[in-house]
């Protein structure tokens, strides 16, 4: 289905003489198009069906240009196999787009709803130079997660929950094919519910404000991960059923950097800041254990090859408890110490 109760378009007719097609302004509004895919694996757009794979086209000898694009009011619907999603469009306007200027950008601005959910962008791209980048703002509150379930199956059995983002990011692909990618800012995600194979997940909040950095290397044969910032949680319950295992913990607290670095032969992490657990309860039928708080402020390093000469863990830093109780009832034994304070390193 295809529906533009209205449209406007203004060509530049000029630059036609050096084959470059100019759309100086495109504006269409209240517009509804529904994108599916068929049976067989096509897709359709507003009732045309694309054609299938084909033979790589050769390069267009024209250029083009999109000086202002402009979508009001509009609605566009995707249907598959996998995903049905909405996207509400109030406004959205891409200008400045010039395929014979590759190193200039482009700027998006989206204003709408994903699913219900608030969505805004604004982005510089630049899609025609030596590497594809983007930049610029991106900002979601209240995505709804249920609907993206059949794309992680069959890792999620289920998954609910609400996703609020609000982050700068800077990513650019190489023509190698490497990945840069940078962002900063907040990641939040609301009454979380899943199941994993035998294991039941539910998190009452998790957020994430800081830096995150991530270096892909050409065809993927090197990965690095720096992160920097504060990571909290609450109201975590764990349930693993073939262990008849429960976990419950009311908060959890990061602060500090990580850095991962893999290769084909050899993967490193190191952590160096503080994490606390608050109320940590574990329980099943072969034992119990209680700590009221947990803390470790230090460096963590952990290295690992392909050969077992070569893994390893290094902590240098300060461990605290302040209540801990372990009840081993299979042999009547009941533990409780108070006030943990341990300082050193382990090699």
């Amino acid at each position: 289905v295809l529906q533009i109760p209205e449209a406007t378009l203004k060509l530049q007719w000029t630059p036609f003489v050096r084959k470059r097609f100019v759309l100086e302004r495109f504006t269409i509004s209240d517009t509804e198009v529904i994108v599916k895919e068929l049976e067989d694996g096509n897709w359709q757009i507003g009732g045309i069906t694309l054609a299938g794979e084909k033979e790589p086209a050769e390069p267009s000898a024209w250029d083009f240009g999109l000086q202002q694009v402009t979508i009001q009011n509009s609605v566009i619907k995707l249907v598959s196999s996998q995903l049905t999603s909405e996207v509400k469009i109030e406004q959205a306007q891409v200008s400045k787009m010039t395929s014979w200027m590759p190193e200039s950008s482009a700027r998006l601005e989206f204003t709408g709803q994903l699913n219900g959910a608030n969505l805004g962008l604004q982005m510089d791209v630049s899609p025609f130079g030596s590497e594809i980048a983007a930049s610029g703002r991106i900002g979601l509150q209240g995505l709804p997660l249920d609907p993206f379930v059949p794309l992680l199956q069959p890792h999620l059995k289920t998954l609910e929950g609400r996703l609020d983002i609000d982050v700068n990011i800077d990513t650019r692909l190489n023509a190698d094919g490497g990945l840069n990618h940078h962002q900063k800012g907040s990641v939040k995600l609301h009454q979380i519910r899943t199941r994993m194979a035998d294991m039941n997940l539910a998190k009452e909040s998790l957020v994430w404000n800081g830096a995150i950095r991530v270096n892909i290397g050409e065809s993927s044969k090197a990965l690095k991960i720096i992160t920097d910032g504060q990571l909290n949680g609450s109201g975590l319950k764990l349930e693993i059923e073939n262990e008849n295992l429960a976990v419950q913990q009311k908060n959890f607290s990061w602060k500090g950097k990580i850095d991962f670095k893999q290769d084909k032969t050899r993967q490193d992490l190191k952590a160096d800041g503080q994490i606390g657990l608050a109320d940590l309860k574990i329980e099943s039928p072969q034992f119990s254990l209680t700590e009221e708080k947990l803390t470790w402020q230090g460096p963590v390093q952990v290295s690992s090859t392909a050969g077992t000469e070569g893994q390893g863990i290094i902590a240098d830093g300060m461990l605290s408890g302040d209540h801990l109780q372990v009840d081993l009832p299979g042999r009547k034994l009941k533990v409780e110490h108070r006030g943990l304070l341990w300082k050193g390193r382990l090699d």
